[in-house]
């Protein structure tokens, strides 16, 4: 089964701007779909130079089980964390998904990280700004999936994303 890894799922209440309703949709679809298929779930958080999270909320729906990875990471690349890095380069032979706010700073930096192109990776994030995802009609809402190693760019609903998981998780 594939690893996500879901990035800005954490908000702090001083340092992170309110999330689009695209992003916020996105992300919350991803982790549900990702749990109703019993999927590992890795979530990444930024912490301060001193190594404590700063005061914040999970978003609705994302906070962490206690089945679920939580890495902490200085800001820019989760490879600064040595225990995401071990998961990424070791733990784990699976294909990698990865989701968050088209403007996080960290998943950006992680996923163009050269440590980062050593796996199949795919980014999950909303397609479009405007993107209108009704809460009834989710699993219609078009996303991006796009992959930072082979340069491949597409969109697709949640239902295809969660049917290509599925796929290839029988393979």
């Amino acid at each position: 089964m594939p690893l996500v890894v879901v990035f800005g799922a954490y908000r702090r209440f001083e340092l992170d701007k309110k999330l689009d309703d695209p992003d916020l949709d996105t992300i919350t679809q991803v982790v549900s779909s990702a749990r109703q298929m019993h999927l590992s779930l890795a979530f990444c958080r930024t912490v301060s130079a001193e190594g404590a999270a700063d005061p914040g909320v999970w978003l609705p729906g994302c906070r962490p089980k206690v089945t679920d990875r939580v890495f902490e990471h200085l800001p820019g690349s989760a490879f600064e964390s040595a225990a995401f890095s071990s998961v990424w380069e070791t733990i784990t032979d699976r294909k990698i998904h990865v989701t968050g706010p088209r403007s996080d700073s960290s998943m950006r930096s992680t996923v163009s990280d050269h440590r980062a192109l050593t796996r199949e990776v795919e980014v999950v994030i909303p397609n479009h700004p405007l993107q209108l995802c009704s809460t009834h009609l989710r699993d219609d809402a078009i996303v991006a999936r796009m992959s930072p190693y082979s340069g491949q760019h597409c969109e697709l609903s949640f239902t295809e994303w969660k049917e290509a998981i599925c796929f290839c998780s029988q393979e």
